[in-house]
């Protein structure tokens, strides 16, 4: 009579699901202005900045001459997302390396009195596809034939992706001693940066962000500027950038025996 042998068979089974890192803000690095003419500058990135952060460099310039042009080599534009020279201000991005030098902005076609202004600041994670970290974006028109006295307008922003991190972007033809943070729908808005200067035809740059965790719908609000020289034209640009997926596993032991 044979002996009945059993066996034990040892199966595991690897389960993938998709988790979400929170959204953190590095920190900036130096805003910098340019000279009247348009001299390439270099804003300085955080020092804190790792491989994988999101780097978003942010410019404004104080002219709407269609022939010209501003681009930092080795960025994508990330807003707005249809360029033209009008604009005003414009938002650039790159997902970190791991080593990385403060970046050049070249402005081409600027004329005698043209002047920009240009901060990057660092985002921990946010989606590391560059060309899809965009959820939302809206812009305003940069009308140089008035402006809000006091202010930089922004316009409303739909926001149906949860996990995002909102930035606004001002920029303005002025010169300031201030501005104060958003306080837009009461979100609790932290400022990033700002700068003006008066020389050439003079150009302010401001910009504040918020994380949500649900998505919310930002209303149309405004900067407040304190102590500006004059009344022109400015306006703003609304980012929704997502946050990263993070893969993660699940080790399932599974035993079976016969």
């Amino acid at each position: 009579m044979g002996a009945i042998r059993k066996a034990a068979f040892l199966s595991l089974l690897l389960v993938s699901s998709e988790l979400f890192a929170a959204i953190t803000f590095v920190g900036a690095g130096t805003a910098v202005v340019g000279t009247s003419g348009g001299s390439p500058i270099t804003p300085t990135l955080h020092a804190s900045t790792a491989e994988n952060d999101l780097i978003v460099c942010s410019v404004a310039w104080s002219d709407d001459d269609a022939s010209e042009s501003i681009a930092i080599s080795g960025y994508t534009q990330l807003g707005p997302t249809s360029y033209t020279a009008s604009s005003g201000r414009i938002v650039f991005g790159k997902i970190a390396g791991s080593s990385e030098s403060d970046p050049s902005v070249v402005a081409t076609g600027f004329g005698a009195g043209d002047i920009m202004a240009s901060q990057c600041g660092s985002f921990r994670g946010t989606d590391l596809t560059i060309g899809s970290v965009v959820a939302h974006s809206a812009q305003d028109s940069f009308i140089f034939t008035g402006g809000t006295a006091n202010e930089i307008d922004h316009p409303a922003l739909p926001i149906t992706t949860a996990n995002t991190v909102v930035i606004v972007v001002g920029g303005k033809r002025v010169s300031w001693s201030s501005v104060a943070v958003l306080n837009t729908d009461a979100l609790g808005w932290a400022e990033i940066g700002k700068t003006s200067t008066s020389a050439g035809d003079d150009v302010g740059l401001v910009w504040d962000y918020v994380v949500q965790t649900t998505a919310a719908s930002i209303s149309a609000g405004s900067f407040v500027i304190i102590g500006e020289n004059e009344n022109d034209a400015g306006g703003a640009i609304l980012l929704s950038l997502k946050e990263a997926a993070a893969s993660s596993s699940l080790l399932i032991r599974r035993r079976r025996s016969e």
